[in-house]
């Protein structure tokens, strides 16, 4: 066999991977000699001893044809590959810290500041004391089979009357009327007979016109036109960056599946309310969790983010995307999945987070952060995300999880010292400043809400919900008041004397 020249013009053009080429089958069956046949062996031969040397020749595995590469990816579990993939990964690396400059909505200068009852109206509007007339009637018939007869005034001073009972409180709702306790600005303006007949005949639906599937599927069904017309008005509030994500309990221990017991709180019964709020505590959005085999479980059925994640998403869906809005939650609802969610928006989180939700997440133990001294952090980064991970020890430890916050700048605390007896200051991260600033919002209306709530009693579960949506409207129109004195630079009422207003 003649030898091939390193000059000839098919060998320069094949032979590029030092008799590394693997022939195609065209190439094999055709008796031209190739490159991989310059030993003298037949096509079958020189295929098999290009083999050998890949297998053989590991310091020249750079050089490997890409035929071949493929050839052994298809050897590798693709599942298995999927999965490490997706697995996090944390590692000690400074965290960048991203452009989080609000684009959303800026609140304007008001033209002049409204009267306390406009502001309210603002959000308990005409048409949703028209739909509580309308079905209040409707269900004064099919009750008691006489007419009720009320009106829209009517309504509206019956919701009057329950307030002004919240500025002063009574043992007992007919002790306003009681000859000895007679409180003239409540008694004066409605008979007791009246009264009682309204609070027990107070509707928001017809129930005859919901089918009995209608009713399995929504446990609130006796009040969820209420709730809807209600959100609405509270969508359409001007919001800030800066919303946190809570829960709320509504007081109440009669008969309903819905209810809850949650301890360490100030209402240990009673309904557990979803909430998101601005950090300034004007609400904007609510609902209320109807336990294991409610509506919202239902529709969230198959959802990877778990119940704690459905309702950050849930709370966070009227949130515009790409407006760089900051969401701020408790370890509840805190987790790695949800803050990637919320990124993948434009919408940041930061939030307390158990140990447990951090997918293999290894960072300094308390104990050896005691030894460092309080004060002391540890600070992890999850790299295909950019998510930090801090752990600042207080009292006790504490993680936190951001996508937009991590450790700078450090600032100062000032901590009580049990050994030295007296006020130290210690080392707090920045992210740790900004939840502690921003997480209170539903706190703060919820505080603001119980202030003046009368807890009028019924033997009806969802009028409970009903006065204390009254009520956070009120606290909610408040605020917003203060936010217009603000701007117009007036002196603001208290929130007792906005409520009489």
């Amino acid at each position: 066999m003649d030898a091939i020249s390193p000059n000839d013009s098919e060998y320069s053009e094949l032979d590029t991977s030092d008799d590394e080429y693997l022939p195609s089958e065209e190439e094999s069956d055709s008796d031209s000699p190739g490159p991989g046949n310059r030993l003298g062996l037949t096509a079958k031969q020189s295929k098999a001893h290009s083999k050998k040397r890949l297998r053989d020749d590991s310091d020249e595995q750079d050089d490997i044809p890409l035929s071949v590469l493929r050839t052994r990816l298809h050897t590798v579990d693709v599942d298995m590959l999927t999965q490490m993939l997706d697995e996090p990964m944390w590692a000690d690396v400074p965290f960048i810290v991203p452009d989080t400059t609000f684009l959303g909505e800026q609140q304007s200068l008001p033209d002049y500041l409204k009267t306390p009852y406009e502001f309210f109206k603002d959000i308990v509007t005409d048409e949703m004391i028209e739909m509580i007339e309308t079905q209040t009637n409707i269900y004064g018939l099919q009750k008691s089979g006489k007419e009720l007869k009320t009106s829209r005034k009517e309504i509206e001073l019956f919701i009057g009357l329950y307030l002004r009972m919240g500025l002063v409180k009574a043992h007992n709702a007919k002790e306003y009327w009681a000859a000895d306790t007679r409180h003239p600005p409540v008694a004066d303006e409605m008979s007791r007979n009246r009264f009682t007949t309204l609070a027990t005949h107070v509707h928001f639906v017809n129930n005859e016109e919901l089918s009995d599937q209608e009713k399995e599927l929504d446990r609130l069904w006796k009040i969820r036109p209420w709730i809807e017309m209600h959100r609405a008005q509270l969508e359409k509030i001007s919001q800030i960056q800066c919303q946190s994500v809570d829960e709320i309990m509504v007081a109440f221990k009669g008969r309903s599946p819905m209810k809850q017991y949650i301890r360490n709180k100030p209402h240990t019964w009673g309904f557990k309310l979803w909430a998101r709020a601005g950090s300034d505590g004007i609400l904007h959005d609510w609902d209320v969790y109807q336990g294991s085999s409610g509506k919202t479980q239902k529709k969230s059925s198959g959802a990877s983010l778990g119940l704690s994640g459905d309702v950050v998403m849930t709370m966070t869906k009227k949130l515009a995307d790409g407006k760089n809005f900051k969401v701020f939650a408790d370890n509840f609802f805190s987790s790695l999945d949800i803050a990637n969610s919320l990124k993948d928006r434009a919408i940041w989180f930061t939030g307390t987070v158990r140990e447990n939700r951090l997918n293999g997440c290894s960072m300094k133990t308390e104990k050896a952060l005691k030894k460092e001294g309080r004060g002391s952090h540890d600070a992890v980064v999850e790299v295909n995300s950019n998510t930090i991970v801090v752990r600042w020890l207080d009292n006790r430890k504490v993680d936190l999880i951001s996508t937009c916050t991590g450790t700078e700048p450090m600032s100062k605390v000032t901590r009580y010292d049990k050994k030295q007896k007296k006020k130290i200051e210690v080392p707090c991260p920045a992210v740790v400043q900004e939840y502690n600033q921003k997480m209170g919002g539903v706190d703060l209306t919820d505080c603001l809400t119980a202030l003046n709530k009368y807890p009028l009693k019924s033997r009806r579960w969802y009028t409970y919900i009903f006065y204390h949506s009254i009520c956070v409207s009120v606290v909610t129109a408040w605020l917003m008041y203060r936010r217009h004195c603000v701007l117009l630079r007036e002196k603001h009422m208290n929130l007792s004397q906005f409520q009489s207003a």
